[in-house]
């Protein structure tokens, strides 16, 4: 009867048997799952799109790829969902390509898929700012060439990666970019959402910290609250590291340097004296970096010696991290209460 398609209606993808798909097959017929509350006046019209093609065709799958980052925008969705969102809407394949880490970067966690590399080799305009869109080819054989749409992903001004898509022709080519470019704004604003959930929390904590260190009076009740707030138990026992450099002047005329450059060491100190093991907090006091290991008990007489082997892990980062640098410690004694 020379039937294209047979379209089931269902609540969830739909899964042909095994039978069905073979006689299918033989037959042509493409079998086609369809959304229970799909519109059957936009499917007819999207069907009469994709079999006239052109500008039509054009415009549907544009309209189908912001639909969808608009949906993963709202849903707060992760990197790979917004991508393979695109995708679908596209009905092309769309791949998101990290910048390559260089020697000494510093990771930037994107969300809970990946970590894409604040810094490394990725693609710029003539003027060595990150292009607005980039055709280019890669050879994947003698003669052969694979060519591709590329987009930059910015999380403020930082190019992170690329979302890259093989290269359409005519009318499709100007939906795909459209869509990638809405896409590679979205991911941007949603990486950058995910890296302020991220340190917001943990600059609070850092100056709450400081202002308990450099408070000569007595504890009060907003600061206590505050804590709480923030997780930090002032009830238990602490123990303080203190880091400083050695000539932080030295290593930089400029003062906004500065700063970034201990923001980076804190980092780094804290994920060495971190990762063996305890709850570790990091404040800055003036040009100081104060890391501080909390325990529920009294630590005991070798609190001290722990923390001092934290405090040599932490430098041995710096050492390696920042070589330019040279920084020293002190270690306090174990202290009960705020």
């Amino acid at each position: 009867n020379r039937v294209s398609a047979v379209a089931a209606f269902a609540a969830e993808q739909w899964e042909p048997t095994v039978t069905a798909m073979d006689i299918a097959g033989r037959a042509d017929i493409a079998l086609v799952s369809i959304p229970a509350n799909a519109d059957l006046a936009g499917l007819v019209q999207a069907l009469v799109r994709e079999i006239g093609g052109g500008a039509d065709r054009a415009l549907g799958r544009a309209q189908q790829g912001l639909d969808a980052v608009l949906r993963a925008e709202i849903a707060g969705a992760s990197l790979d969902r917004l991508r393979d969102s695109v995708s679908r809407a596209l009905g092309t394949p769309v791949d998101f390509r990290a910048r390559a880490p260089s020697n000494g970067a510093v990771a930037l966690a994107a969300d809970g898929n990946g970590v894409l590399a604040a810094d490394g080799n990725g693609v710029l305009a003539a003027d060595g700012t990150p292009a607005l869109g980039v055709v280019s080819s890669t050879m994947t054989g003698p003669g052969v060439a694979l060519t591709e749409v590329s987009v930059p992903v910015l999380v403020g001004d930082t190019l992170i990666g690329q979302f890259t898509a093989p290269e359409a022709h005519g009318d499709l080519a100007v939906a795909a970019r459209l869509v990638l470019h809405n896409a590679a704004a979205a991911a941007g604003r949603l990486l950058d959402l995910a890296r302020q959930a991220r340190e917001v929390p943990a600059r609070s904590r850092s100056e709450l910290l400081a202002e308990l260190l450099m408070s000569d009076s007595a504890i009060n009740e907003d600061l206590l609250d505050r804590a709480r707030q923030l997780n930090i138990a002032l009830a238990g026992w602490h123990v303080a590291v203190r880091i400083e450099a050695d000539d932080l002047d030295g290593s930089s005329p400029d003062e906004v340097r500065r700063f970034e450059l201990l923001e980076s060491a804190g980092q780094i100190a804290l994920q060495a004296a971190a990762a063996a093991g305890g709850t570790w907090h990091l404040s800055r006091v003036a040009r100081a970096i104060v890391l501080i290991r909390v325990t529920g008990s009294d630590p005991g007489p070798q609190a001290g010696a722990q923390a001092a082997r934290s405090a040599t892990r932490a430098l041995q980062a710096l050492g390696g991290r920042v070589p330019a640098v040279a920084f020293r410690a002190g270690v306090g004694a174990p202290h009960e209460g705020p």
